[in-house]
């Protein structure tokens, strides 16, 4: 038959005999888990079926971010803006009540006194030397004329650079005012400034004296005697003797009420009857006075005048506790070259 088709013999497989399967291999011990969740799968199979936790892909912090146009609000709204601006304009502006200057007459010093000679100096002449500005024209005083009368001299130790004495100025120009004539007393500016522009620009508001420029020995000398390591300070000294009163005098003239004349006096009136020790005790090595001289020290109770009916405490303690003690020094602030 011609459309049936026909059947081809069979043929023995050609090359080489086919390899057998090889033998099972033993199974692996498995590694340890990598974390907590994986050891937990292995321990329960339903935990298994619940994809790994997977770690957010890091963000760029620039991706995404859309920068605002700033619009003032004089174009948001413009009728917002113009009424906001005339309850601004139209608002009471809050007046500063700032102090009148307390009237002072400068003090005239007499003309006729001359400064010591050498080798018979007064202790203030050895402290602050012969002379002294007693105005921003640089016109000089002897140390003589200044200290006659007076029984009670304060060194004021500052800077017109140091914000502390920025803040204490005002308060010790009025205390000085207010103290000065009635009380016998009278201040010495030791300055730090670092030039003769702002020497001259914070001495034109002193009402009092001054120590010359050109005296850093002198000035380096003073703040190695009372140890001085910050600013502002004012030591208190008797006028005649150059004892030490106290070194806490920012202290006291900061703790009196604003422009309190009766207390101010009754201050330096309590002063006087302080017991007073010598800056540089016979046979001190070094001297100088015990305490640091700084605007943290304790103050004194200044208030316990009043309270006393004017009665006198007992001594100081800031001048009198472990002065000719032999500790060691400390090393004062250093001066300037010109100052």
């Amino acid at each position: 038959d011609w459309g049936a088709p026909k059947a081809q013999p069979a043929r023995a497989p050609s090359g080489p005999p086919p390899k057998a399967a090889p033998a099972a291999e033993a199974p692996k011990p498995k590694a340890p888990p990598k974390n907590f969740f994986e050891a937990k799968q292995r321990e329960d199979p339903a935990i298994a079926k619940a994809p790994a936790p997977q770690k957010e892909p890091e963000r760029d912090p620039d991706a995404g971010m859309k920068v605002k146009k700033w619009i003032p609000m004089s174009e948001r709204n413009p009728e917002k803006f113009k009424k906001n601006s005339k309850e601004i304009m139209d608002a009471p502006k809050k007046k500063t009540t700032k102090l009148a200057p307390l009237p002072f007459k400068p003090r005239v010093y007499p003309s006729d006194v001359p400064a010591s000679p050498s080798g018979s100096e007064t202790p203030i002449e050895k402290m602050l030397g012969s002379f002294l500005y007693k105005n921003v024209k640089f016109e000089r005083v002897t140390i003589n004329a200044a200290m006659q009368g007076q029984d009670i001299l304060c060194l004021y130790f500052g800077a017109s650079w140091r914000s502390g004495c920025k803040a204490f100025h005002q308060g010790l120009i009025d205390f000085y005012k207010m103290t000065s004539k009635d009380c016998n007393l009278e201040l010495v500016y030791i300055s730090a400034d670092r030039t003769m522009f702002e020497f001259k620009d914070i001495y034109n508001r002193f009402p009092f004296l001054a120590m010359p420029t050109g005296t850093v020995d002198l000035k380096n000398q003073l703040t190695k005697d009372f140890k001085v390591v910050d600013m502002p300070v004012l030591v208190i000294l008797n006028a005649q003797t150059g004892n030490l009163i106290s070194l806490n005098g920012v202290e006291e003239v900061s703790n009196i009420p604003s422009r309190d004349r009766q207390f101010a006096q009754d201050l330096v009136n309590e002063w006087k009857t302080r017991k007073s020790v010598p800056v540089k005790p016979p046979g001190a090595k070094g001297g100088g006075a015990a305490p640091a001289a700084s605007n943290g020290a304790k103050p004194a109770a200044a208030s316990s005048v009043k309270a006393s009916g004017g009665k006198a405490p007992e001594a100081s303690t800031s001048a009198t506790s472990g002065a000719g003690v032999g500790k060691k020094e400390k090393k004062g602030l250093l001066f300037w070259k010109k100052s």
